[in-house]
């Protein structure tokens, strides 16, 4: 509650920063949504109901369920000529048919605002809170465990946006802290005092136009991980810090193809001494492609450094390529398939997991505000089980389902 009350304070006095004075803000033309003074309010509803043929991510005796889905959210946001501020909520309920264990209730609220302070330069600030679930396939999830763990997240960032003739800068400051609560298991409780931490970052992204379409840039970020506690259950210590430095490009061709690509380093230096420093590669890049006859190509490779608490291993690293393609049959119908691949290196102990995925499905305009889409997806793991002894962290999992998603507002 006392954090809740914080955020409370500071998003108003965020309101009063990026306030503007009487006039100085005439309204921008009306977009889509219920329009109250300066600000337009957009809620919507999204309602899936799926079947999981595996629910809780097994390799043998796998056990299927029925799911029903309910998200509804709500986002505000000002319709200033220069300043900007925006607010968005919602949540997520599932309830599992069978296995009511399950059954979880997601929900997050955050607000960012920008202030507009000349021609070249903005001020931007925002916070947010979540609380969510972790997944049964998730690496970190135990084995006997009855449900699925809870965690709470606050985040917060800070930054100014400018410019010096054909060079922009971005830099900024983020914060984040990670609450996770203990888990029943099959024998006594899951213990995950020692996954909570507060991550710090602070970092500058200058970008230099080559031409209207072209653009070269370098980012640097600074990285720091602390625990709550010195040591986790099995004595590891694993706060740390590190640093990521990239060098990057963008094209485009017009205003819907482009492509990103950066190369760097990714640094870490840990705490525990029996814990090596990490130097690795740090690559990644997205592309959008829009061709003819309603087909778009989206593509995104991604690269982090991501904290667990296997044991004997300070972190992994994560990989991930994924690649979604639709077609637009009809102005009402779109096909669309989705690719997706995940490496999980872990550190130090030998252990890798590969995913894979995809899935495909049909989006469905029944109104303007409404559209249904029904689909399916697919994934799997292959583990080299590394460190496990009994079970396998291999599974196979596939989803069928039918989702329901009406914008509540009106459109323009």
């Amino acid at each position: 509650m006392e954090r809740l009350d914080a955020s409370i304070r500071i998003g108003a006095l965020l309101a009063m920063i990026f306030a503007s004075p009487a006039g100085a803000n005439d309204p921008i033309t009306k977009k889509s949504g219920y329009h109250i003074e300066n600000f337009r309010i957009r809620p919507s509803l999204s309602i899936t109901q799926q079947y999981d043929d595996n629910v809780f991510t097994t390799e043998r005796h796998t056990l299927s369920d029925w799911i029903t889905v309910a998200a509804p959210s709500i986002k505000i946001d000002s319709t200033w000529a220069e300043h900007s501020l925006q607010f968005d909520a919602g949540a997520e309920s599932a309830t599992h048919w069978e296995y009511d264990n399950e059954d979880y209730l997601d929900y997050w609220a955050g607000g960012e605002g920008r202030y507009h302070v000349n021609d070249i330069t903005d001020l931007f600030a925002g916070l947010g809170i979540r609380h969510e679930h972790e997944g049964r396939d998730s690496p970190d999830s135990a084995m006997g465990q009855l449900e699925p763990t809870t965690y709470r997240v606050f985040n917060a960032d800070a930054g100014i946006r400018t410019r010096y003739s054909d060079i922009g800068f971005r830099m900024g400051g983020t914060y984040e802290e990670l609450d996770f609560d203990n888990a029943p298991a099959v024998s006594g409780r899951i213990i995950n005092d020692d996954r909570d931490r507060e991550l710090l970052g602070a970092g500058v992204r200058a970008t230099r136009d080559l031409d209207e379409q072209q653009q070269v840039f370098l980012q640097l970020r600074y990285d720091q991980r602390n625990y709550d506690l010195r040591q986790d259950q099995l004595g590891f210590e694993r706060s740390s810090q590190g640093y990521r430095a990239a060098l990057g490009m963008m094209q485009g061709w017009d205003d819907s193809n482009r492509v990103e690509a950066y190369l760097g380093i990714i640094s870490q230096s840990y705490e525990d001494s029996r814990f090596d420093d990490v130097r690795k590669l740090d690559f990644g890049g997205r592309l959008t492609l829009v061709l003819a006859r309603g087909n778009r190509i989206t593509m995104r490779l991604q690269r982090s450094l991501d904290e667990t608490t296997e044991p004997g291993s300070p972190g992994y690293i994560n990989t991930a390529i994924s690649a979604r393609l639709e077609h637009r049959s009809t102005p009402r119908l779109t096909p669309y398939l989705n690719l997706g691949y995940s490496d999980y290196d872990f550190l130090e102990t030998g252990r890798t997991d590969k995913t894979y995925s995809v899935g495909a499905g049909l989006k469905y305009f029944v109104t303007r505000n409404t559209h249904i889409v029904l689909g399916a997806s697919h994934r799997s793991r292959d583990s080299n089980d590394r460190g496990r002894i009994v079970g396998s962290n291999d599974f196979d999992q596939t989803r069928v389902f039918l989702n329901l998603t009406a914008r509540l507002y009106p459109l323009r």
